[in-house]
């Protein structure tokens, strides 16, 4: 039995992957196996994981596409570590990674600690742009979490394997499968039973111009159905934080006024302004919003409306 569980979920990046391998293999800390799983891949993505011959890397393939958080399930449910860590296959840790993580976990007293994460480095080699994030959010986090997604995307976690059974599986719905924000409800729900905390270095590099990425190609109004969803399934908990709540319904009226969908934007900035009537933000996007969809996108363009953080909630 291995430590730590790498958990590789891919679709049609025979391109990517070996990358996202290799930087597992490089690791300084060696006691792992790796779980690649194919999501129903149409290219060479079988070729590419099989021309490996460390025995430590397992392939498992879906013969159809069933969506990333289901990959990860099937992760987790042939996983044989103590530890659990996600690798999306167009991303890339630095050797220091896991060892890292596991020296916090094993120095820690803390009994319901669950989950460690760590700073990482968006890199947009198009533009040739660099983007660097450390945390700064620990202890019991729901709170935080409920209000905005406190890591960084899906690489820069690892997580005891009994945290997933007690939390439960990820959310294989329709409504998060293509949209930008697959682990983020997973998350929520970890952080109401159990302790975050953070290794404060830079161990995971994400690459943010991929064309296949989900956070690509999912429109606007698919991110704010996506976030809809999450703010609906625990309601009951956002109505005892009414101003996060008013915050959360705010930027999803922003994305579908920018997605061009005015009329749900509008009813959005309502509940908004209801549930925090001090909410100016709230106040003042509604206002935009009777000019129409194309007005509402050239002022946020000006920067004058913030709702929107970049690079968060990849999927």
């Amino acid at each position: 039995m291995a430590k730590v569980s790498v958990i590789i979920p891919t679709y049609n990046r025979a391109h990517l992957v070996s990358r996202a391998i290799k930087s597992v293999l490089n690791q300084n800390f060696q006691d792992f196996e790796i779980i690649v799983v194919d999501d129903g891949s149409t290219d060479n993505t079988e070729e590419v994981i099989k021309s490996f011959k460390d025995k430590r890397i397992r392939y498992i393939r879906h013969e159809i596409n069933k969506g990333g958080n289901a990959a990860r399930n099937t992760g987790l449910k042939n996983s044989r570590g103590e530890y659990i860590a996600f690798l999306d296959s167009d991303d890339e840790w630095l050797p220091e990674k896991l060892e890292r993580q596991l020296e916090i976990f094993e120095k820690s007293q803390d009994e319901k600690l669950g989950f460690v994460y760590c700073g990482v480095i968006f890199i947009n080699k198009k533009e040739n742009k660099e983007l660097r994030f450390l945390p700064k959010v620990k202890g019991y986090v729901y709170k935080n979490m409920l209000a905005d997604n406190i890591t960084f995307g899906g690489s820069d976690n690892l997580i005891k394997k009994e945290v997933f059974n007690i939390c439960g599986f990820f959310d294989e719905c329709e409504e998060l499968r293509k949209r930008g924000a697959q682990e983020y409800e997973m998350w929520i729900r970890i952080a109401q039973k159990f302790n975050f905390t953070f290794v404060k270095e830079y161990l995971v590099k994400y690459y943010t111009d991929p064309i296949d990425k989900i956070t690509t190609i999912a429109t606007l109004q698919d991110k704010a159905r996506a976030r809809e969803y999450i703010v609906n399934k625990f309601i009951e908990e956002y109505k005892k934080i009414p101003k996060i709540l008013s915050d959360k319904l705010r930027r999803m009226g922003t994305l579908y006024c920018l997605g061009g969908n005015i009329k749900k934007g509008r009813v959005l900035f309502l509940k908004s302004i209801r549930y925090n009537f001090f909410n100016i933000v709230s106040y003042f996007c509604l206002l935009i919003s009777l000019f129409g969809a194309s007005f509402y996108n050239e002022i946020f363009s000006l920067k004058i409306v913030i709702n929107i953080k970049p690079f968060k909630q990849k999927g």
